[in-house]
């Protein structure tokens, strides 16, 4: 009883941070298509497109990405193949649900880490994009960030998962 009540607190937490990070993902995509828009318009019919306008895009993809996978993941909103899986015993498919959360926990701890190394050298070669000069290293910490949101989603999903297998003895 201790646990459900803690992850229901926790998840509640980490729920609203996620849910307004997912919000901000989705003005950063309205503006996105804005400005995508007014770039097709101004090159087709003006001749006069907007500068910089695929590295902006690119950067918005970027927020767009890491604001959303962490969302997607709360909302089991991830694909999953259970073709062979959706045949063994539900015991057998718990501790495969434990085994892909804790490798996908793994995996993404990782890519955050060499992530937020890869950001320092950017940071300190103050490395920027070509066209409009913008640094590039808060972009890799927003995608550092949206792992952090994720690999929390992850470590719940993967902590209600071996409560539920313990449950089930």
């Amino acid at each position: 009883m201790g646990f459900t009540k803690a992850s229901s607190s926790l998840n509640r937490r980490f729920s609203r941070l996620i849910r307004s990070v997912h919000s901000v993902g989705v003005a950063i995509i309205a503006v996105m298509m804005l400005l995508t828009v007014v770039d097709v318009v101004g090159r087709y019919a003006f001749s006069r497109p907007v500068g910089g306008s695929y590295e902006l895009t690119e950067f918005m993809m970027a927020i767009l990405v890491s604001f959303g996978i962490a969302y997607t993941a709360l909302e089991k909103g991830h694909i999953g193949v259970d073709l062979v899986i959706g045949r063994l015993s539900p015991k057998s498919q718990e501790i495969i649900l434990i085994i892909t959360r804790l490798l996908s926990l793994v995996l993404f701890v990782l890519i955050g880490w060499q992530s937020a190394l890869q950001a320092r050298v950017y940071w300190v070669t103050h490395a920027t994009s070509s066209v409009l000069l913008v640094p590039i290293f808060p972009f890799v910490y927003v995608f550092v960030f949206g792992c952090a949101l994720l690999c929390l989603v992850l470590l719940k999903d993967f902590i209600e998962s071996i409560f539920s297998l313990y449950k089930r003895r």
